[in-house]
């Protein structure tokens, strides 16, 4: 059965973020993800076209999700050396498995 939860293990979970903002002259797009640890990894983010919006996306590798508990995602946009913004910091929770 497939669901919408994400467990210790998954890989190819794709988490789309729209910056809510044209952030179409950025030079520099990075989602960067705080694990229950404290570890923080952060990692380049890939614009996703196929909209009107510009998306910007990262997908989980096989170590990605070593660690149950919750996570936080935070885009950065960088413009220049000195123009650059942080986004709103979300919440999601990785699930132990059976």
């Amino acid at each position: 059965m497939i669901d919408n939860k994400i467990h210790v293990g998954d890989v190819g979970t794709k988490f789309l973020v729209d910056c809510g903002a044209d952030v179409s002259n950025a030079i520099e797009v990075k989602i960067i993800f705080r694990k229950p640890t404290g570890e923080v990894v952060t990692v380049n983010a890939q614009k996703d076209t196929n909209d009107k919006r510009i998306i910007y996306y990262v997908n989980t590798n096989v170590d990605f999700f070593n660690v149950a508990g919750i996570y936080r995602l935070q885009s950065f946009v960088k413009f220049s050396d000195t123009s650059y913004f942080y986004g709103n910091v979300c919440l999601f929770e990785v699930l132990s498995n059976a």
